[in-house]
């Protein structure tokens, strides 16, 4: 069982830090999952919970953005779809490999990334610019790229979510989705990438939770399905790295099955690691039941902990010094040109009429803040401000219509608008549209008086697909600093659009391309 660890900052009260070292005598948990660290005091709890521990702990965490998006203070790259339009398998090792040598340097060892769920549905609520793009061979090429600079300094890459994520609607953290495709439908695309990164040397999935009737009829979720665990990934694709479910903790989970049953029939169709269990006592009580009852396999579990103890050599965890030389140090490389590499390699010029970019004359901007949260915006706005004299009005999902107004009448006075859209892609949100009056505020753009319109997306590219009277349609696929920075410098002729599109628009800006 992997539960997660309690954040850093709960972590040093001493009443949080003994109730973890009390469960963990209690349980004798295989290892745990980080989330919400600090970068400089997270290693030494890490170091510290390995010595309470009578088998090394492999600590994992969702790392598909790089070290930085679980510590505070450590690297953090662009979300993974600005990969997919570098479509450079070197940028991709590279991101892999600072991710492992920074994560093991915190303590980390098992990084639940990359993310090989293909882009094909616009309102797929939970994968959309958390992966790759839409074409199989691309994600498999960059995925394997990524994997093998993880495993080649020093940490296990994990490809998510098995056997694939692409065709739902629905977020599996609070509904069970069903996946109504074929089989060769499965065969030809969502599975490629998985097979490809098997080949490249990929060494642990995890299993989605996700009804695929294709590969298992009875609607059984993946991760629980020996069909699919077993059946298909070990025995049919020849899989045998480590295998770990997906949040047990999910809806599309405990909506259906009690903590016992779950892991009884995750064990039963052969996964490895009981992820993030919400109850251990009841998770032991039925495992070791089911054992006494013959309704899980000794030799199944054995064969499990044979593969942890692999991974526990390989990682070095058996050895006297253990993590203790992988800590962090106080000037540790800056690895900020590498994210900019990144960054400027892709952002993409999906669309533009004659003259619309380079800008040129007066520039009015609007900033759609779908999360309401200024911090995610200040870089686009400061440097708009700083950098070009431009004014930006900031609407949030809770802005009213005085100022939505006040803001479309400000912006019709300039020659071209910019609207920098901003909504991030995230687990519970069950959405990846704007709020209705924001989207209102794309769609109001035809109407204005100015000459220009220009869309700049930083989440979604099917974002403003259905935006009527745009000039130009820029995708910078993230949040992050640096894009907002790299979009500006392509917006101003400074720099190049290098990205490609790595999905397909469903509109006729895209098809004119």
């Amino acid at each position: 069982m992997m539960p997660m660890l309690p954040d850093t900052a709960d972590l040093l009260t001493p009443k949080i830090w003994q109730d973890v070292l009390n469960r963990h005598s209690a349980f004798g948990f295989g290892g745990y999952i980080v989330f919400r660290g600090d970068w400089h005091k997270t290693p030494p709890l890490l170091a510290s919970l390995q010595e309470h521990s009578e088998i090394p702990l492999v600590f994992g965490s969702d790392l598909e953005r790089g070290c930085g998006q679980q510590l505070t203070g450590a690297t953090v790259f662009p979300m993974q779809m600005a990969l997919g339009a570098t479509r450079n398998s070197d940028l991709a090792y590279q991101q892999g490999a600072i991710t492992a040598l920074e994560a093991r340097r915190a303590g980390l060892h098992w990084i639940f990334a990359p993310t090989l769920d293909l882009v094909t549905r616009p309102d797929n609520p939970i994968i959309n610019v958390r992966g790759l793009g839409e074409n199989p061979r691309l994600v498999g090429r960059l995925g394997s790229a990524i994997i093998s600079g993880m495993q080649e300094h020093g940490a296990i890459a994990c490809a998510k979510h098995f056997p694939g994520h692409a065709e739902t609607s629905d977020d599996s953290h609070t509904r069970l989705p069903t996946l109504h495709i074929s089989r060769q439908r499965m065969e030809w695309h969502d599975l490629v990438p998985f097979r490809d990164c098997i080949r490249a040397g990929l060494q642990s999935i995890m299993v989605g939770h996700l009804a695929v009737p294709a590969l298992d009829d009875t609607g059984m979720p993946a991760s629980l399905s020996r069909r699919i665990v077993t059946d298909l990934l070990r025995e049919q694709m020849n899989f045998d790295g480590l295998i770990v479910t997906d949040a047990l903790d999910m809806g599309a989970i405990t909506a259906r099955f009690d903590p016992g049953q779950a892991a009884v029939r995750a064990l039963q169709a052969g996964v490895d690691v009981l992820l993030m269990p919400p109850d251990p006592e009841a998770v032991v009580s039925a495992v070791l039941l089911a054992l006494e009852e013959g309704v899980l396999s000794r030799r199944g579990l054995l064969d499990s902990v044979e593969r942890l103890d692999r991974a526990r050599l390989q990682l070095g965890l058996y050895s006297s010094d253990g993590d203790d030389d992988l800590l962090p140090v106080a000037h540790w490389p800056d690895y900020t040109p590498a994210v900019q590499d990144i960054a400027t390699h892709a952002i993409t010029l999906v669309h533009s009429e004659e003259d619309t970019v380079p800008l040129r004359g007066s520039v009015a901007a609007i900033a759609l803040d779908d999360d309401n949260d200024p911090t995610v915006t200040d870089t686009w706005v400061r440097a708009l401000e700083s950098r070009h004299g431009v004014s930006c009005a900031v609407l949030d999902s809770q802005a009213t219509p005085e100022a939505i107004n006040d803001a479309l009448e400000q912006a019709s006075q300039s020659e071209t608008v910019v609207v920098g859209v901003f909504s991030a892609v995230r687990a519970w949100k069950n959405r990846v549209t704007l709020v209705k009056h924001l989207d209102d505020v794309g769609r109001r753009l035809s109407a204005l008086a100015c000459k220009r319109r220009v869309v700049v997306s930083f989440s979604s590219p099917f974002m403003a697909q259905d935006w009527a009277g745009i000039d130009a349609y820029i995708c910078a696929y993230s949040p992050h600093p640096l894009c907002q920075l790299a979009a500006l410098d392509c917006l101003w002729g400074l720099a190049p659009f290098k990205g490609h599109l790595p999905v397909t628009l469903d509109n006729d800006a895209a098809r004119s391309l």
